[in-house]
């Protein structure tokens, strides 16, 4: 009987580095679905206008907008991205014990998920999202060609602060199990925590 755990939640939570220790430690085949995303923009036309959106515009303009377009696009991005990944998923499955990580899996869209699955939520608090995003080197260099890049990077943060309480919002009310990772444990007390509400 395949055993299926989903974590999910938003970016700089800790859910890629819990991922993959968990994976290790278990013998699970990890799925990650970021994975997938330069894949699922480059196949997008306008039947999918939202990833054509990201596929054909500069990115730093993107995220230079007024935050909340920037959210509610965000939502509507992953919507549109679900086929696509479900399809891709499906097709890299070759354990019975599996799990998917990714940010992907938001509380509206699980519930179509058609496997049986344990699922957990990740968000960080606003302080740990900013620490952890100064470390990816690249969310710079992706807005080093905007007009204000610090302005852009600063609605960027804002945006996925937007994302994270709407994804702890909707995942509480539907009664899945939600962290709040904010750099007072260690990963090794994160990741224990993750194992008791798992159950492994």
């Amino acid at each position: 009987m395949r055993k299926m755990i989903i974590i999910s939640g938003s970016p700089c939570s800790g859910k890629s580095t819990v991922s993959d220790i968990l994976s290790k430690k278990y013998g699970y085949q990890l799925l990650k679905t970021d994975d997938y995303l330069e894949k699922h923009i480059g196949e997008a036309t306008t039947e999918q206008p939202m990833l054509y959106k990201w596929k054909t515009q500069p990115w730093h303009e993107l995220f230079s907008r007024p935050v909340e377009i920037q959210h509610n696009e965000e939502i509507i991005f992953y919507k549109e991205e679900w086929p696509m990944l479900l399809r891709d998923l499906n097709k890299e499955m070759t354990s019975d014990d599996i799990i998917i990580e990714g940010c992907a899996f938001m509380p509206d869209l699980i519930e179509s998920y058609d496997h049986d699955c344990t699922v957990i939520y990740m968000v960080p608090s606003e302080s740990f999202q900013r620490e952890q995003y100064k470390n990816r080197t690249w969310a710079y260099h992706l807005l080093k060609d905007s007009i204000d890049p610090e302005e852009a990077f600063n609605r960027w943060m804002l945006r996925d602060i937007m994302f994270a309480e709407s994804v702890k919002e909707k995942a509480l009310a539907k009664g899945y199990p939600v962290i709040i990772v904010d750099g007072e444990e260690s990963i090794d007390e994160v990741v224990l925590r993750v194992e008791k509400i798992l159950n492994l």
